[in-house]
């Protein structure tokens, strides 16, 4: 991992994966990160703020090894905002996973029986070759200025959607908390106090309720 990689975030992952994926990526989640149109397998799926870093970095030349191996493939991730360590620090990174011994079954013309441990292991040495490339494909990339420009805006948009999320959440945490509290306070009332206190509350209902007087033209 580095500090030199400009602002994206793109991976490559198993469809029936992108729940737990996500849950334990912070820069996979959100709004900012679409599904592009790719020829990977229907199994498969890439994501990322805009279709040029999907495009450059996942080159029709590689997509023909990623179907054919991807029983093998778990994710494959580069990010800006990479999390990493015990204390979850966000910087530039790359992440490959792979199963190393998944099921894989010869062709049906071949008689469609797992390959052996040799096999599999040949495939994992193409899919670690993939990955010291992209080491060198990723440090030399450049996004262009428009699509900067548009992940820029909409990491902006995500930003924006956040915090309005999370201050709803705060201000629904402070009316309950509100509303706990009065209820706390009306069951350590005394009977008459409790009484009075409704009385009030219910005079004040009574006033709100009224309808407001048209004011008068001189």
């Amino acid at each position: 991992t580095g500090g030199g990689m400009d602002k994206y975030c793109m991976a490559v992952m198993p469809k029936h994966e992108e729940g737990a994926l996500k849950s334990t990526s912070k820069d996979l989640q959100g709004t900012a990160l679409r599904k592009w149109k790719t020829n990977l397998h229907d199994s498969l799926m890439c994501v990322s703020e805009d279709e040029e870093v999907a495009r450059e970095l996942l080159p029709e030349v590689l997509v023909p090894t990623l179907n054919d191996h991807r029983s093998y493939l778990r994710l494959i991730h580069f990010s800006d905002r990479m999390q990493t360590g015990a204390a979850r620090r966000e910087r530039a990174g790359l992440k490959f996973v792979y199963q190393l011994f998944p099921v894989d079954r010869h062709p049906a013309k071949d008689g469609g029986k797992d390959k052996t441990e040799e096999e599999k292991l040949r495939v994992g040495e193409i899919l670690l070759r993939i990955g010291l490339r992209y080491i060198d494909k990723v440090a030399t990339y450049s996004v262009s200025s428009g699509a900067k420009e548009r992940i820029r805006k909409v990491l902006q948009m995500q930003a924006e959607t956040e915090f309005k999320k999370t201050r709803s959440q705060r201000e629904a945490e402070l009316r309950e908390k509100k509303i706990e509290t009065k209820k706390a306070a009306l069951e350590n009332m005394s009977p008459a106090a409790r009484a009075k206190y409704e009385e009030k509350m219910l005079k004040k209902q009574r006033k709100e309720a009224l309808p407001v007087k048209a004011m008068k033209m001189k």
